[in-house]
């Protein structure tokens, strides 16, 4: 089972070949407006909508949460979608953007998943991050440029 989290930086169509029908989708705060361009419908919106306005959906499919807390909208995305079983997750929108501590939060998020067992990717137009755990229970970063730059075993 695979869930998407979709984040606040825009995306562009062309990542629209990455999803499946049968994805389970949470958009967070602002990553909603990500749902056009990919065309997917969120099955969760979740945020405090300190970016975007909360948009109208049926009550039990958004979440509210805090404006003051410790976590980020997507951290907490990520751990509903441990607590829900899901064994992959792809983040979209979690790169790139004006704030570089997003991306870095981001990093973190998919280091937290694969942590808790779950395989983690971020991806955008031009990265795939993913996380490995080799013997020793030491993470490595990989980062894979798409256009045939970098590729090989490791």
């Amino acid at each position: 089972m695979r869930c998407v989290i979709l984040s606040a930086c825009p995306v562009s169509p062309e990542l629209k070949r990455l999803l499946r029908p049968d994805d389970f989708i949470i958009a967070c705060d602002a990553g909603y407006r990500n749902c056009a361009p990919l065309g997917c419908k969120p099955n969760i919106i979740l945020g405090d909508f300190d970016t975007a306005p909360c948009p109208v959906q049926q009550n039990d499919d958004i979440i509210v949460l805090p404006h003051v807390k410790d976590d980020t909208d997507t951290e907490y995305a990520a751990r509903l979608a441990s607590e829900k079983g899901f064994t992959e997750v792809l983040l979209l929108g979690a790169l790139g953007g004006r704030r570089i501590e997003h991306t870095l939060s981001n990093l973190a998020t998919g280091l937290g998943l694969e942590e808790r067992g779950v395989r983690a990717t971020l991806q955008d137009e031009r990265s795939r991050i993913t996380f490995v755990r080799p013997e020793g229970g030491v993470l490595l970063l990989l980062r894979f440029p798409h256009g045939g730059q970098g590729r090989g075993r490791v």
